[in-house]
């Protein structure tokens, strides 16, 4: 008989139903914190919106997606009790005793240089033994030899650092040429040289000596200041902005506050001061009213003020623009190599204003600071670069290598901070420094106080359509300054007519010096310095000619004036070894009892003493290298009287041109004028507003 099975059901245990549940739970769970964890960038699902190896260009790139935004930029400076880890700062500065005691042969032989070039006179001697000097002059460094012919000289020496031979360059305003440690001089250099007293410092190092400095800033000091503004790029591509400052700065007896506006729409600005210091410049009769500033008015006068602002699209700017670029590509490919931009930590997401945001806290790679700054300058280096650049950067590189930055660096890594928030596109919406630094103290009680700096710029509407509408209404610059000054309007025109023609004889001049030779027209002095260096080569520089010192990018003059008269272009010609610059003028009308300054001035005469000229003639005037006005200088010579008034001034003042002493008080008509009397009748003379200073 086979066995009979009979199939039992067992009965479910409790415990194991139990397990299924937590099971369940415990894998929901862990998909809710995934998900938790991938929404909120957590663990493995974080994401660095910037490559950290390449950071500085990563952020260069997210900067890059602006192309309109609002922002506010709030500045914070307050003078307030140290904190308790808080130490004074003071740049040390590298004691290199064997460069020291060079340079300091090196000032000895540059005295040596001075003697000699103030008692070389023609005819000049054979050797410097036969110069005649308050004391013989015997420096092995120094080499002279006499031209053929005996109409100039060579004089060169050699210095032991190139800290004293740029320094010495400096110096001379005349010829000047060497090499990297040498100097050759000729009689076109000028006579005198010279150079500091102690070794200049690396301006790496100035830039960073901020103790000093802050230290004169009143114990009790707060500013406040706030800069609203939003841009946009206009019909022509050029940007239109609008910017708001509002700013309070407590000293703690006086309190100062600003409140302006200024827009730029296509090539004008426009100018509204709600609130301005009294001691800077009364503002009552412009106060909630738009000025208007033209590109014509940016060539002199108020409007000169806001010049570097110009946004002109020459083909010069746009290949200083595209330099530009080209510049910063080169830093941010160094910074890369180097990874001299890093994250002091990982980024934190934040809600700034209600967007997702990741902070970056920011430093500089102290270790590879030195590689980055040699990759960066030999990028940036080329044909153009000038032997003080040069010199400057290897300053700078060696105080990079030296114990006293790394206390510096460490110093400001201490106490600052500069943090960058990104949204999910990489583009800035908030960027923050702030430092702290103890000034360094004056007397030799310790410092107490603490300068604290911090700096917030956000970002929003980036990239939305935003308008900028032109004020309606608003007043010139002309209306302006003679609300401002109380002149009258031909007062005004007399002034600026003159400021215009100086303005362009100065730019001449300069443009002369640089090339060599005066422009054929006016336009031409709207080329930059290095379109003519390029073109016309490196002049020699006239002896005791000054030339205003600028960049190869810089033009001779921004803007052309016009004239204020007729609103046209000035009249020029080339003379070959002179120019003419014709113009016209209205003299205003003279006010009786006041001094006629900005009309007439002294010229000095080569065998001594000096007469008085007008300046300028009413009706047509012409300019050139030596005179404002050829026709003014000229008749400037007629003095019926001989009381050393010429007739067009006395015909200008209502004197007698033919009575010395119109008035019979027994004082010449030119002694009163001189020293201030009426020479009309008694009383004294007050100031007008011919020249008001404000040109």
């Amino acid at each position: 008989q086979p066995p009979v099975f009979t199939k039992i059901n067992p009965q479910p245990k409790r415990g194991s139903k139990l397990l299924k549940i937590l099971v369940v739970v415990i894998i929901l769970g862990a998909i809710a914190t995934l998900a938790y964890g991938y929404s909120n960038k957590l663990w493995f699902f974080k994401r660095a919106l910037y490559n950290t190896s390449k950071l500085a260009s990563s952020i260069f790139a997210g900067v890059g997606n602006i192309k309109t935004s609002n922002y506010t930029l709030n500045i914070d400076v307050v003078s307030e009790p140290k904190d308790a880890d808080a130490e004074p700062f003071k740049v040390e500065l590298p004691t290199d005793q064997v460069k020291i005691d060079a340079y300091n042969k090196d000032l000895d032989t540059v005295r040596d240089l001075q003697s000699i070039l103030m008692y070389l006179q023609a005819p000049y001697p054979t050797s410097l033994a036969k110069l005649e000097t308050p004391q013989p002059i015997n420096n092995p460094k120094i080499t002279y030899s006499l031209v053929p012919g005996g109409k100039d000289f060579d004089l060169g020496a050699n210095f032991e650092t190139v800290e004293a031979r740029e320094a010495a360059k400096k110096s001379v305003t005349g010829f000047f040429a060497g090499g990297d440690n040498s100097i050759f001089l000729n009689k076109d250099s000028g006579t005198y040289i010279s150079i500091p007293d102690t070794l200049p410092q690396p301006q790496l190092a100035s830039a960073l000596n901020m103790g000093s400095y802050l230290s004169y800033i009143p114990v009790a000091f707060k500013l406040n200041a706030t800069i609203d503004g939003k841009s946009a790029v206009n019909d022509t591509g050029s940007l239109n902005t609008d910017t708001h400052v509002t700013a309070n700065t407590d000293l703690g007896d006086i309190n100062v506050a600003v409140d302006v506006e200024i827009k730029k729409i296509a090539d004008n600005f426009f100018v509204y001061v709600t609130k301005l210091p009294s001691f800077f410049i009364d503002i009552t009769k412009l106060k909630n009213q738009w000025v208007k500033i033209t590109p014509t008015d940016l060539s002199s006068g108020i409007g000169a003020t806001f010049k570097s602002f110009s946004d002109v699209n020459s083909k010069s700017d746009a290949e200083t623009k595209e330099k530009f670029k080209e510049n910063i590509n080169k830093i941010l490919i160094a910074a890369d190599k180097n990874q001299a931009l890093i994250s002091a930590n990982e980024p934190v997401s934040e809600d700034i204003n209600g967007t997702k945001a990741y902070r970056y806290d920011l430093e500089f790679n102290k270790d590879t600071l030195v590689s980055f700054y040699s990759d960066m300058t030999t990028a940036l280096n080329d044909a153009s670069t000038t032997p003080e650049t040069i010199q400057s950067e290897k300053s700078a590189l060696e105080y990079l290598k030296s114990p006293e930055f790394d206390k510096a660096f460490d110093y400001f890594r201490k106490n600052t901070t500069f943090s960058i928030w990104a949204d999910a596109n990489g583009t800035p919406i908030q960027v923050r420094y702030s430092v702290r630094v103890v000034p360094e103290s004056k007397t030799s009680t310790p410092s107490t106080n603490q300068i604290k700096f911090t700096a917030t710029l956000k970002l929003n509407d980036i990239n939305s359509a935003i308008n900028i509408d032109e004020p309606k209404d608003a007043m010139s610059v002309e209306d302006a300054t003679i609300a401002l000054s109380g002149i009258t309007k031909e007062q005004y025109r007399f002034s600026k007519q003159l400021t215009n023609i100086r303005t362009l004889q100065s730019a001449i001049g300069t443009y002369k010096a640089l090339t060599g030779t005066y422009p054929n027209t006016l336009a031409d002095l709207m080329a930059t310095r290095g379109d003519l260096k390029k073109k016309f080569g490196t002049p020699k520089i006239e002896p005791n000619i000054y030339v205003p010192s600028g960049t190869d990018e810089q033009k001779v003059l921004e803007n052309i004036p016009v004239d204020v008269n007729s609103g046209a272009q000035y009249i020029y010609a080339n003379k070959g070894t002179n120019y003419a610059l014709s113009y016209q003028v209205a003299l205003p009308k003279y006010v009786s009892g006041t001094v006629p300054s900005g009309i007439y001035t002294y010229k000095y005469e080569t065998k001594g003493g000096t007469r008085i000229v007008m300046i300028v003639l009413d009706g047509n005037n012409t300019a050139n290298a030596t005179a404002v006005s050829e026709e003014a200088d000229k008749q400037s010579l007629i003095d019926s009287d001989k009381d050393g008034l010429p007739d067009v001034l006395e015909d200008y003042i209502g004197t007698n041109k033919l009575k010395a002493d119109t008035d019979k008080d027994g004082h010449g008509d030119k002694d009163e004028l001189l020293s201030g009397s009426n020479p009309l009748g008694a009383g004294k003379l007050t100031g007008n507003m011919y020249s008001s200073g404000l040109y």
